[in-house]
């Protein structure tokens, strides 16, 4: 039993006193009677034992204690409280079982659903009145209780079971006002849908249920770069608009009003959470996610309140997300049409169901950086196709060791006379698209005149693999930190190869080590784009044991489960394979191309996992399996002569063997026969050369070397790697002889 004395009665008063008129409490105390200003209440207390979070087992309780009625809820109970004193008045509590909800490992959703609910004070959003402990097990949050229902619920009523348009807009105003709120605290709420809008006692609405919600941080500002004028500006203004007009004609050449922007843009989670029909394609095709995931939501929620159903919903869960990355949006057409009102509704809608979340309605327009934001420090690479300089923030002060980046520099005149815009102009391309912790992120991407094309990305003091190799002894690197560095590099061309992108250059010069230890593939000047269409393969020969490391779970726990369910089917494998890509261009560096590129033939997304094994073989063996003394040799050992290990490179046991079987299986001749042509990443995941990794959590892992770091020194996270970088110049980079590559590598 746990009692609220009325001392912290008097307390939430006296904060209640001092709230602006427009606070999230006021408007909860207009709605239920004021539960602080209960003057006359001695105490209120809530049974919590578990028989109470069954059924209303608190009715038969003599005032003035709280009559309790569960209904279920994600992290807890919520309870309907009616506190018997001088005039009732109700309240929510929510009541989190802490066993319950450690069972379900969700002590961390229920955590920040909490600390969220206490900095929220909007009309619009719950006001929290009490937070307290009842029992060492349970944990009490008491809210306002909206009599009203839910907006779900108040649509069925609906003739047609569908708002009216201007009802539909009054409500979707009032939400879109708490999601912007949300995010100028850098919330992303995550589960925007009619069951999670309630209807308040004055019919406004409440926003509710946030232990799905994402904490990021954010920097509101002002936007001055606007297309819009006053007049459509949204009723921004609170001035009437004839004074509007009046304002305008006197200040014709007056510039735009400024807009106030708050978005969480760096809020990142890869997270599959939400309900199945409003999740954003990014989340459903299994991506990382922002922002933009709530705009697209709350496209969702539009429609389904002016048109009575959700745009993508298919016969199951997985149809659905199938409809909402593929299948382009639909309006009814047998809805009927409101006019300039119901068109205005059908562009805001489609505007936020763009697949695209850059694209996407809602998201700020980014600050352009520019030329003059950047100051060149010195040269660190060049090649074919541009130069690579190491830059800073001009804004960014000297003293406290600024965050360093690599800018690279296309001169498009020398470009165009190499015939190699296309590259250039794919390579920026794919760029743009990259969102992988072992790939490039772009930070900017500007014309610096009209001849000289600049991208900002992330740099790497760490230098590249080809280096770190020749630094190691007999310049080779150790089985452990060989299978470490093959496993990151292998999730980043699952990666590209989910995306369509055949990477087609893949050696140690292009894998370049971050601040943290981790890799990060480069150069994709050579890459082809094509698409895919990835699917569960559920037709495999290999159980749990032999899965990669694919589980978080450790392994003595699978091999019990396995002993339970020795009759269970095998579970299927995510593959995403570019099939259909195809080209006959002679691309690569020559140690590194496949059979049918050095024979002239065509090829497509086998290339990559023949040039995987040569990558694999160079670093365990400390050189490429098929070098001669020119290129041309080079190639024709490519082609005809078989693959051979050292002889004289002893033996690791199972492990060496392991290793041995994948390159052998990888730089299989026939590009159909090769490891992977058929089912990707998810054959060689599956291969034991990488049982004793947990690839789920690789990028948790700490890496063999962390530049700058003493033996005892834990890795660095990558947001981290700003201050890691040093300014001093990076190690000398160890090339190849001339003969052995015919590119000079950027990075």
């Amino acid at each position: 039993m746990v009692e609220l004395s009325p001392a912290a009665m008097e307390r939430y008063s006296s904060d209640a006193d001092t709230t602006a008129p427009n606070s999230s409490l006021s408007s909860a105390a207009s709605s239920t009677g004021s539960l602080a200003r209960c003057s006359s209440l001695s105490r209120l207390s809530f049974d919590c034992s578990p028989s109470a979070a069954v059924a209303a087992a608190a009715t038969s309780c003599s005032p003035p204690r709280a009559s309790v009625l569960f209904r279920p809820h994600r992290s807890g109970d919520v309870a309907w409280a009616a506190i018997r004193a001088a005039s009732t008045t109700s309240a929510a509590p929510l009541v989190v079982d802490r066993r319950a909800v450690a069972r379900k490992q969700k002590l961390g959703r229920a955590a920040a659903e909490k600390r969220i609910l206490r900095q929220l004070d909007h009309p619009f959003l719950p006001t929290l009145f009490a937070d307290f402990d009842a029992t060492p097990h349970f944990s009490c949050a008491v809210m306002e209780f909206c009599p009203g229902g839910d907006l779900q619920s108040l649509r069925h009523r609906m003739p047609s079971r569908r708002f009216p348009l201007p009802s539909a807009r009054f409500y979707a105003a009032e939400v879109l006002l708490a999601i912007e709120y949300l995010h100028m605290m850098g919330i992303v709420y995550r589960d925007l849908k009619p069951e999670n809008v309630l209807i308040r006692a004055d019919g406004h609405i409440m926003l509710t249920d946030f232990d799905l919600s994402l904490q990021s941080t954010t920097s509101p500002s002002l936007d001055g770069d606007t297309d819009t004028d006053d007049e459509a500006s949204g009723g921004a203004s609170c001035f009437p608009d004839h004074l509007l007009r009046f304002k305008r004609r006197r200040n014709a050449v007056a510039a735009p009003r400024p807009r106030f922007v708050a978005e969480p843009v760096d809020a990142r989670s890869c997270s599959f959470v939400g309900t199945h029909e409003y999740v954003a394609p990014e989340v459903a095709s299994g991506g990382a996610h922002g922002a933009a995931v709530d705009w697209w939501a709350y496209g969702v929620f539009l429609y389904e309140l002016i048109y009575g159903r959700t745009p993508f919903a298919g016969a199951t869960n997985e149809a659905t997300l199938r409809n909402i990355v593929r299948r382009p949006l639909a309006f009814p057409s047998g809805s009927g049409s409101c006019g300039p009102a119901d068109a205005d509704a059908r562009d805001l809608i489609a505007r936020l169901l763009a697949k695209d979340p850059a694209a996407r309605l809602g998201l700020p327009p980014r600050r352009r950086r520019r030329p003059r934001d950047f100051k060149l420090v010195r040269r660190i690479g060049g090649g074919d196709i541009g130069t690579v300089y190491l830059c800073r923030l001009r804004s960014s002060p000297e003293r406290e060791s600024p965050c360093m980046y690599a800018m690279k520099v296309v001169d498009r005149r020398a470009v165009a006379r190499k015939q190699k815009l296309g590259r250039a102009a794919a390579e920026k391309r794919i760029l743009r698209q990259l969102d992988h912790p072992f790939l490039p992120t772009l930070f900017a991407d500007f014309d610096a005149t009209p001849h000289f094309s600049c991208a900002v990305m992330e740099f790497c003091p760490g230098g590249d693999l080809h280096s770190l190799r020749h630094r190691m002894p007999s310049r080779r690197f150790p089985l452990p930190s060989a299978r470490f560095y093959a496993a990151e590099v292998l999730l980043a061309i699952e990666y590209l190869h989910m995306m369509g992108i055949v990477y087609r250059d893949l050696k140690p010069e292009n894998v370049l080590i971050r601040a943290d230890g981790h890799i990060m593939l480069t150069d994709f000047d050579l890459s082809l784009q094509s698409t895919t269409s990835p699917s569960l393969d559920g037709d495999t020969d290999t159980d749990d044991e032999a899965s990669g490391g694919a589980s978080c779970f450790p392994d003595h726990l699978l091999r019990f489960k396995r002993r339970r369910n020795a009759v269970a089917a095998p579970r299927p494998r995510f593959v995403a394979e570019p099939v259909d890509a195809r080209s006959c261009s002679f691309v690569g560096t020559h140690e590194y191309v496949a059979p049918e590129v050095a024979s002239g033939g065509a090829h497509g997304a086998a290339v990559d996992w023949w040039a995987y094994g040569v990558f694999l073989y160079e670093l365990i063996y400390g050189r490429t399996p098929f070098a001669g003394a020119t290129n041309e040799a080079t190639l024709r050992n490519i082609v005809r002569r078989p693959l051979a290990f050292p002889s004289g490179s002893g033996s690791c046991g199972p492990a060496d063997a392991d290793a041995r079987d994948l390159i052998g299986r990888l730089l299989a001749k026939d590009p159909a026969a090769r490891f992977g042509s058929r089912r990707g990443a998810a054959d060689v995941k599956s291969h034991p050369f990488f049982k004793s990794l947990n690839l789920a959590l690789l990028r948790s892992s700490r890496p063999p070397v962390v530049p700058g770091a003493g033996a005892g020194a834990a890795p660095l996270h990558r947001s981290q790697s700003c201050k890691a970088a040093p300014t001093t110049p990076p190690p000398p980079t160890t090339t190849k002889p001339a003969n052995a590559t015919a590119r000079f590598d950027l990075f």
